[in-house]
């Protein structure tokens, strides 16, 4: 029996941005809109006063990345840890990058599961590396959402409580990130990370 497996990707940048990501069925890259940028390549810190968080980027095959994301909560003294797989894509002038879960770090938890109803998901963020500052922005839902219902976007979402997911294939989602990539009402505000020296 083939176990579908999910994507655990809501903790991801909740910490910093303080929403959810935007979830897809569908991947946002393909081979015709694939990018690299070596330059992602290391490791990316935020802090506050309550948490310290890094990405840390890894190059991996075919030109994707391996993420890992750790948080730490100063109050609490407690550490978590996510892990992801992520390739970039380029949409006119700008970049986006495409998340979902690290297959092996999902196959250790699912570990000794007989089968779990569950389905592999996606979510993205428009991406701007320069030097050694990375700019992540995440759409936000309530204005993707007014957007639809305005008429002023075509694009297929399901609403389930207080989460959005996208039901549109990979063609369309691109063509509606690169139409609004530089709609500021669109996105949520800008998380910046510093690169941590060497």
């Amino acid at each position: 029996m083939k176990i579908l497996r999910i994507v655990t990707i809501l903790v991801l940048l909740l910490p910093v941005c303080g929403c959810f990501p935007i979830q897809s069925f569908y991947p946002l890259w393909d081979e015709q809109h694939a990018a690299f940028e070596p330059g992602l390549v290391g490791g990316w810190v935020y802090a506050d006063s309550d948490k310290e968080a890094e990405l840390s980027f890894v190059e991996s095959e075919k030109e994707a990345y391996l993420v890992t994301y750790i948080e730490k909560e100063r109050r609490k003294g407690t550490t978590q840890k996510s892990c992801y797989e992520a390739k970039l894509v380029k949409l006119g002038e700008y970049l986006f990058i495409d998340f979902a879960s690290d297959e092996d770090s999902i196959g250790e938890r699912m570990e000794g599961e007989v089968f779990q109803p569950i389905v592999p998901m996606h979510f993205f963020a428009r991406i701007e590396v320069h030097d050694d500052i990375l700019r992540l922005a995440l759409l936000d839902d309530d204005r993707l959402k007014r957007k639809i219902s305005d008429g002023e976007i075509d694009l297929p979402i399901l609403e389930k409580d207080d989460e959005v997911i996208l039901t549109a294939e990979t063609a369309r989602v691109q063509q509606v990130l690169q139409q609004f990539a530089g709609d500021k009402d669109l996105w949520d505000e800008i998380m910046e990370l510093h690169r941590r020296p060497k």
